[in-house]
């Protein structure tokens, strides 16, 4: 379930951010490709330094969970920075926090799975297709009522998924 939330918030974000900030804010696709740019770069970057030892000190159920917290609030957050650079800002965040995401959940996959790693591989696998379906059909959707239901509904399903983490083991 979290990979689909992860994989749901993560295509939600992508696909209708150019968007967002091209209505809201009159960003140019020159100025949008610098923001999505340099936020897969500082993804790439702190997965290859960071990631192994941010998990190693905390583990993968804590970083999982701030994660998804941290996800939430920053989706909450971009709809109210106005600057270029704010949401530069904002938006390195989310691709920082879905970077320590998706390793975090992977280790944590494969442990639970044990003898049955094929089979937890092929349901990820499964779930990351389904939420790079589902999401940006629903991000499409939600922003064609309103500019920031997009956002507003990917963080109530990153806060609810949080939420549901602090109840399994």
């Amino acid at each position: 379930m979290i990979v689909f939330v992860m994989t749901f918030g993560l295509a939600n974000f992508e696909s209708v951010f150019g968007l967002y900030v091209t209505n809201r804010f009159q960003f140019t696709p020159q100025a949008i490709s610098v923001i999505l740019t340099a936020g897969a770069v500082i993804g790439v970057g702190m997965q290859a330094l960071l990631v192994a030892r941010v998990i190693k000190m905390f583990g993968e159920q804590r970083v999982i969970q701030a994660s998804l917290l941290f996800t939430s609030f920053a989706f909450a957050v971009l709809l109210m920075v106005r600057s270029f650079w704010t949401i530069f800002l904002v938006t390195s965040c989310i691709f920082f926090a879905m970077s320590l995401l998706r390793p975090a959940l992977n280790t944590r996959i494969s442990k639970m799975a044990g003898n049955e790693q094929g089979a937890a591989a092929g349901m990820n696998n499964a779930y990351i297709s389904l939420g790079n379906i589902l999401g940006p059909s629903m991000a499409g959707l939600l922003f064609d009522v309103n500019l920031s239901l997009p956002f507003l509904a990917g963080c109530f399903i990153l806060l609810v998924t949080f939420l549901l983490t602090l109840r399994l083991k």
